[in-house]
């Protein structure tokens, strides 16, 4: 079954947006860019839009690059600590487990303590051949450009996984490219349609959608 989740944050005020101030502390971006991990936040809220997928239900992941420069500082010693594409918000002011819950409490506050997670990026080369599916189960946004895995069932995934040492597809992964094509979920989806073997760039984060 595929379903679609897509959220925007805005506040209650006349323009209807929201601006944010940003502050970064327990990373170092340049270690994160490289190996994925988990860091905080300090976000003062000010008047400019954001964007998230919130497919999971647990998270708000960060969907196009003006939303990640909108959450990033331009001055102070955090600068040059920027958020990027496909990162994503677990905790808001210890708010965690729901991306509804963690909609609110944006809203509701104007100074955000959020815990965000990075991905890694690995690869996996599936050959369906064989088979009558792949195994999995997706959802994706309408604005996304990833597939998330909900569920890996019996079929070629499976068995990747169960000959990788390196790496297992698993829920809550994101599918990013297929065979060379990244883009809107809708192109990922027709970049698949028809191949026997798929080329698959898949995200990873160090934990489950919550703090």
């Amino acid at each position: 079954a595929v379903q679609t989740a897509v959220c925007c944050c805005n506040s209650d005020s006349a323009d209807g947006e929201v601006v944010l101030q940003v502050s970064v502390s327990h990373a170092d971006p340049r270690l994160l860019r490289e190996a994925g991990g988990q860091f905080t936040l300090t976000v003062e809220r000010q008047p400019v839009k954001a964007g998230f997928d919130v497919t999971d239900g647990k998270s708000l992941m960060i969907v196009d690059g003006a939303t990640a420069a909108e959450l990033s500082p331009k001055t102070g010693p955090s600068a040059g600590r920027s958020l990027q594409l496909n990162d994503r918000i677990v905790a808001a002011n210890g708010v965690s487990g729901d991306a509804a819950l963690l909609m609110k409490e944006l809203r509701a506050s104007s100074l955000w303590e959020l815990t965000v997670q990075r991905p890694t990026e690995f690869r996996a080369v599936i050959d369906r051949t064989g088979y009558p599916s792949l195994g999995l189960n997706l959802q994706f946004a309408p604005n996304g450009t990833t597939l998330m895995i909900t569920g890996v069932n019996e079929g070629p995934v499976q068995d990747w996984n169960n000959r990788s040492q390196d790496h297992k597809i698993a829920k809550f992964d994101r599918i990013v490219e297929i065979n060379e094509v990244r883009g809107t979920s809708k192109l990922l989806l027709d970049a698949a349609r028809d191949e026997t073997v798929l080329n698959l760039a898949i995200l990873t984060y160090t934990s489950e959608p919550f703090a």
